[in-house]
């Protein structure tokens, strides 16, 4: 669609959208988005936050709430308008724009955040987007992406965004009960390379070496896990409405009999359960528990400050030299499993 069908098409969709929302703002997903972006934008830290594509303006209307200096931007002047009424229903002052995501009025580095919520997915190319996002954020602004769709992290790379990470609470259950996959993405200090570790192009060349899995694997069971528990918990935690354990043997390239033993011992720690597959009531899937994510957040989030930190050396241009560095690159994650003795969640990117 050209920039007039777009607006057309928004217009139209404004009010089913606007009473869809509403539900976020109610009850028990207001209190999982208020908890989520606690995270992300500490109330005690008020920051000038974009919302872009702010449709209905909702999470204008969350993060006010959270004590910062929001302005909401969309597109459609139907959907500011229903925004504006949002807002006003919501007892809360925001300023909102019609305006292009690609194409804003701001001036450069104007924004400590930029948050945006099922907008990526509805563009045939965000790129344009992703420059625009780069151009007005502060110097270690972040961009903050929600969507019912896995975000492609090597797309903001390719802006110049660099610690693409995907923060825990990816899967947040907020809009109609659909899952909504979340992911930071920090804008590349004046003295980093102009486009900065690629962790998604490290793992891709060289997780097949045995040095490497070794690493994990010694680093896990010092932190209290073996390293074939760490991985079938880990894919599990991504899909909280269930994972079929014979697509767990395919993902993981386990087999079934190694993955039964797994998941016995994972189930007897009270990690995981077993529950009836909606969509298949003959067979099961496997749901992680409340206990699981407990256990593996803390080992999630030092893994990827581990392998960040072993990148932040790299530019784009030596990663893709792979046979010439991994030995380079495999010292350097070695290197940082050392230092890194102690687990922790994540935390805020700002903090």
């Amino acid at each position: 669609m050209d920039a007039r069908e777009t607006v057309l098409y928004w217009d139209s969709e404004a009010d089913a959208l606007s009473k869809n929302r509403k539900k976020s703002l109610r009850g028990r997903g207001r209190t999982r988005w208020e908890k989520a972006l606690s995270v992300l934008f500490p109330p005690d830290m008020p920051l000038h936050i974009l919302d872009a594509g702010c449709g209905s303006g909702f999470l204008s209307v969350i993060l006010t709430g959270l004590g910062h200096n929001v302005i909401g931007i969309d597109i459609s002047p139907v959907m500011i308008q229903c925004a504006y009424e949002t807002a006003s229903s919501s007892g809360k002052r925001i300023e909102y724009r019609i305006m292009d995501c690609a194409k804003t009025d701001f001036e450069d580095e104007n924004f400590d955040a930029v948050v945006c919520c099922e907008v990526m997915s509805h563009m045939p190319d965000a790129r344009p987007v992703w420059a625009e996002f780069r151009r007005i954020l502060k110097r270690e602004g972040h961009a903050v992406i929600f969507d019912t769709n896995a975000i492609l992290v090597e797309q903001a790379q390719a802006q110049g965004f660099s610690h693409c990470r995907f923060p825990d609470f990816a899967g947040l259950e907020a809009l109609n009960g659909e899952d909504l996959h979340s992911m930071s993405a920090r804008k590349p200090l004046k003295d980093e390379f102009d486009i900065i570790p690629q962790i998604a192009l490290f793992k891709r060349h060289i997780q097949t070496a045995k040095k490497q899995m070794q690493l994990y694997q010694n680093w896990c069971q010092n932190s209290g896990m073996q390293f074939p528990e760490y991985t079938v918990l880990n894919i599990i935690s991504h899909h909280p409405k269930g994972f079929r354990p014979s697509d767990i043997s395919a993902a993981l390239v386990i087999p079934p009999q190694t993955l039964t033993r797994i998941l016995a011992a994972l189930q007897n720690d009270g990690l995981i359960y077993r529950q009836v597959n909606e969509n298949d009531r003959r067979s099961a899937v496997v749901t992680i528990t409340e206990a699981g994510l407990n256990r593996i957040k803390p080992l999630q989030s030092a893994i990827r400050r581990i392998e960040e930190s072993a990148l932040s050396g790299y530019g784009i241009d030596e990663l893709t030299k792979f046979s010439e560095l991994s030995e380079n690159l495999l010292h350097s994650l070695d290197s940082a499993f050392r230092r890194d003795v102690n687990g922790g969640l994540t935390k805020s990117p700002f903090s």
